[in-house]
């Protein structure tokens, strides 16, 4: 999308759900949009359950759907990490998890030849 997306917006938004401890938005390659939003969360505790990461994913993404205009959804989606990089200073290494997302979605592409 060619708009602009603020990602202290949608973390403010995110930070409200209970089980957020810690989030951090940053863009990714999206095949429809060029680039869209998505959401690196720590929760506030380990589920341990897929099925309740994706209960919980699909709140979060409903959140920002009701909240904030269609161009700043989660159209990157969402994933839970353990922690969040930062720099020495603690300011969060959104860079690096981008880098983290491109691997990972080049390895998948590999994986599926």
């Amino acid at each position: 999308m060619d708009q602009q997306v603020a990602p202290v917006e949608l973390e403010e938004v995110l930070a409200v759900d209970a089980a957020v401890r810690h989030v951090v938005v940053a863009g990714v390659p999206h095949p429809e949009y060029g680039e869209a939003a998505r959401a690196f969360v720590v929760l506030n505790r380990h589920q341990g359950d897929d099925k309740e990461e994706s209960k919980i994913a699909a709140r979060l993404r409903a959140l920002v759907a009701d909240q904030l205009s269609f161009h700043k959804h989660l159209h990157g989606g969402v994933e839970f990490l353990e922690s969040i990089p930062h720099t020495d200073s603690g300011k969060d290494l959104r860079s690096a998890l981008q880098k983290s997302y491109a691997q990972k979605r080049v390895l998948k592409d590999i994986q599926a030849q």
